[in-house]
């Protein structure tokens, strides 16, 4: 309870009159390049780096006890030895409320066993989301992997058979130039293929090109009125719900048509405020999309803290909030900015055109 209570005060301060640098709340942690699969919208494959040192990361963690929302990406982060042990660290190293991670679901077993060991720990909230981009043809396409979608659906089916109120699991569908001609058939022929996943359980991102993370092309993103109007489709097909991460997803789909008709963020961004992104070198990028190395944490003693009171990062949180960036919308950016400036999201919200749907 007091993990979730700090989170919640990380949200106030977040509306309060800045006072000198605030660290980040929120960390996007790529741990690895390293993957199973060899994604199309995706080339870390072709030259993965392996991370830093299972010690630096701790050293890392260990320097920013105030997080309290991390997400530990890759590459398929899962599949680093030291995985469980960089999970303790985040949890007993920090005060940590919501711990999140992506996987590509391709050793089912091993992916459970180290849940349910992350899931020993003393920890509010975990969230796995199993990426599936498709039926299985699209989806082994997609993943330049034979039999990628039976593995990531049976760690889907294994996830989901846990027995724990704190466990969160997903399935996040990628829209991309490569899957959307139809997205509707898509998500139903999904649907058909894996009887055990549910409408309610797909969550949608958005392709977006990202030199230093994905290294993909620009032609990778989705077509912006196909997608936007997907999204108000399967709006309306979803039941309605109070739950806060599924009025939070609400906001996103719809604030996504702002972000689809014009590339900009609907929202005020919130990159090295609310959020920073974290590569496996350990260099410090606004976020995810923005391919802006800011410097390296091992110069500033891994503190995100004392990164926020350095020149360049002041500069670069300046040019995000007023869009002199390249512009994103995707969840890991787009949540924590939704959550810490409430009032601009209100009124983006009251502004959108889908308003009524």
């Amino acid at each position: 309870m007091k993990r979730i209570l700090g989170l919640g005060l990380d949200l106030v301060r977040t509306h309060l009159p800045l006072v000198g640098a605030r660290a980040p709340f929120k960390l996007t942690f790529v741990c690895t390049d390293v993957c199973s699969c060899r994604c199309a919208i995706c080339n870390l494959w072709q030259a993965p780096r392996e991370g830093a040192t299972t010690e630096e990361f701790e050293a890392l963690l260990r320097a920013n006890p105030h997080l309290s929302w991390i997400n530990l990406s890759g590459g398929e982060v899962v599949e680093r030895d030291d995985f469980v042990r960089v999970a303790e660290t985040a949890v007993l190293a920090t005060r940590v409320a919501a711990l999140d991670f992506p996987t590509a679901g391709q050793r089912p077993a091993e992916i459970e066993e180290k849940v349910r060991r992350v899931l020993a720990l003393p920890l509010p909230r975990l969230f796995v989301t199993v990426s599936i981009d498709g039926p299985p043809a699209t989806h082994d396409r997609l993943r330049g992997t034979e039999g990628a979608f039976g593995r990531a659906a049976e760690t889907f089916e294994r996830l989901r058979a846990i027995r724990d109120r704190r466990l969160g699991v997903y399935v996040g569908l990628t829209l991309s130039s490569r899957n959307d001609a139809d997205p509707d058939r898509l998500v139903d022929d999904l649907l058909t293929a894996a009887p055990a996943i549910s409408r309610d359980d797909l969550h949608f991102n958005l392709a977006h090109h990202a030199p230093h993370y994905y290294r993909n092309r620009a032609e990778d993103v989705p077509d912006g009125r196909r997608a936007a109007a997907f999204l108000r489709r399967e709006r309306a097909r979803r039941r309605r719900s109070a739950a806060p991460f599924a009025l939070l997803e609400a906001a996103y789909w719809r604030l996504s048509s702002e972000f689809l008709a014009d590339g900009r963020a609907p929202v005020p961004c919130a990159a090295l405020g609310a959020s920073a992104y974290v590569d496996p070198d350990l260099r410090l990028f606004p976020c995810a999309t923005w391919d802006r190395p800011l410097l390296d944490l091992r110069e500033v003693g891994y503190s995100l803290a004392e990164a926020a009171r350095r020149l360049e990062v002041r500069s670069a949180r300046a040019d995000a909030e007023a869009g002199r960036c390249p512009g994103c919308w995707t969840p890991c950016e787009a949540y924590p900015t939704m959550l810490s400036r409430l009032p601009a999201t209100l009124g983006a919200l009251g502004r959108s055109t889908e308003g009524a749907s």
